[in-house]
């Protein structure tokens, strides 16, 4: 008999809340006191500048080869956004599996990839 389920064998798997949820290996803060609770092999990367914060939940690339992969939370946050349209579309350039948690002044955002391929 083969092994059993192991959650943290899973890709794109995550949960966001107040507390880390222990059924997961790997525990990222974001924003104001929430935790973002993933596998190992689900990538989180991360920026927070201010009274903003944003994590990028999945494989996100740069689809113009301009943006390293690593450098495209703190490039979004470099901005100044006149409204929240304004920085949904920035992403309209990347390309993957991917979904974005943005934070900024209390309120608190999610929106995922073009196909919604990752689920919110």
């Amino acid at each position: 008999m083969g092994r059993g389920f192991e959650l943290d064998d899973a890709v794109f798997t995550y949960v966001i809340s107040t507390k880390a949820d222990l059924r997961f290996s790997q525990h990222t803060g974001v924003g104001e006191g929430l935790i973002i609770s993933h596998t190992s092999k689900t990538q989180v990367v991360t920026a927070k500048q201010s009274r903003s914060d944003i994590a990028i939940i999945g494989y996100c690339i740069d689809s113009h080869g301009e943006i390293p992969r690593l450098e495209i939370p703190s490039r979004f946050l470099s901005y100044e956004w006149n409204d929240i349209s304004e920085a949904y579309h920035f992403f309209d350039r990347f390309a993957g599996k991917y979904a974005v948690f943005f934070q900024s002044d209390g309120l608190s955002y999610i929106w995922g990839d073009a196909s919604a391929s990752l689920g919110i």
